[in-house]
């Protein structure tokens, strides 16, 4: 399918403005510089009662202004506005379906199963993907085909849209992974569908950490995956209090834990890679410690901090973490020592 013109999409609500709602990308002639066909692109978008987003996720997909496009919108049978939504767009979909589903994977294995696209994505109900996005993604593609993925900056924003964070794109590298180092955001990362047939389905197991999980198996299975780092903002991850990942931080950490048990009690895992088991529970427990002390939930943000510690005592040795360790003790203590108000009566002249 080729992209609709903001002309012929629906009237935005009259307070929305910008990207996507008046604002879209140039349409691209039917063919690349070369002559040769625009790649199949195929987008899902797992949904369930997210009808105060899904408007904006839809338009930032359709109004990319490429030729060749496939969007499938998979909703876990949303009570909210969210079909009534999805049906103003109904024309520019290639499918959509609104039923009772096993979460999030399961719904992004359902609509990748259906994909016909050479390259895959799946872009989450509250994100967006900035303008040309699609475009640049297939010219880095076309240029290889040894390129198995594309990863590229992520801006990641509150819920009224400002910006706190940058995701920069990053190597499939499980060394760097299991020492704690930054994932790509996963609204900027596009995958070849050859890719994804061979690593498999996300992980329905996990509910928290499955694109966290997925670029480790990916790294894992395939040390040596080509993938091309742009330098280009590709796409907006929104991160509200409500956010799962955000509202239920214990769970995310049982999750985190459960997949390096599963990278460490793999018998082909090498001799190299389990040397850094230590290191890889270590830095996954301060992190969420440091997650909770934000949220000011010291005292589990205390209780990681020491269970990291057991793990790697060296890693604490660092200033940067010594910095975490000594801030989260320092707001623990203050919960334990209640403040006493002294007035000080001043005499009289």
């Amino acid at each position: 399918m080729r992209c609709p013109t903001l002309s012929e999409l629906p009237q935005p609500p009259s307070d929305k403005n910008g990207w996507p709602w008046t604002e879209e990308s140039l349409q691209l002639p039917s063919t690349m510089s070369d002559g040769s066909p625009w790649p199949k692109i195929s987008i899902v978008t797992p949904s369930f009662n997210q009808g105060e987003f899904i408007e904006k996720t839809i338009r930032s997909v359709l109004l990319q202004g490429y030729p060749n496009l496939e969007y499938i919108i998979m909703d876990g049978g949303s009570t909210d506005n969210t079909v009534e939504i999805i049906r103003k767009y109904e024309a520019w979909l290639a499918h959509w379906v609104s039923e009772k589903d096993r979460g999030q994977a399961h719904a992004i294995n359902k609509g990748w199963g259906i994909s016909q696209g050479n390259i895959l994505h799946w872009l989450n109900s509250d994100d967006i993907l900035l303008p040309r996005a699609i475009s640049e993604v297939a010219k880095e593609f076309s240029v290889d085909d040894k390129v198995q993925a594309v990863s590229g900056i992520c801006s990641m924003t509150n819920y009224h849209g400002v910006e706190f964070d940058v995701k920069l794109p990053r190597d499939f590298n499980l060394k760097y992974f299991l020492r704690g180092g930054e994932c790509p955001g996963q609204p900027a990362i596009f995958l070849r569908s050859d890719l994804v047939k061979k690593v498999g389905d996300l992980s329905e197991a996990l509910n928290y950490t499955l694109d966290w999980e997925y670029w480790i198996r990916i790294s894992q299975i395939y040390p040596s995956i080509q993938a091309r780092k742009i330098k280009q903002p590709l796409a907006v991850w929104c991160q509200w209090e409500d956010c799962k990942s955000v509202k239920h931080l214990a769970n995310s950490y049982a999750e985190r834990i459960s997949v390096l048990e599963r990278i460490f009690n793999f018998p082909e895992t090498s001799a190299q890679i389990r040397q850094l088991q230590g290191v890889a529970y270590s830095y996954c427990l301060c992190k969420q410690a440091l997650a909770l002390a934000k949220q000011k939930q010291n005292k589990k943000a205390f209780q990681f901090v020491l269970k990291g510690f057991a793990y790697n005592p060296s890693l604490f040795s660092s200033k940067q973490m010594a910095r975490i360790v000594l801030g989260i003790i320092s707001d623990t203590l203050k919960n334990f020592i209640p403040s006493q108000k002294v007035e000080i009566k001043g005499e009289s002249s």
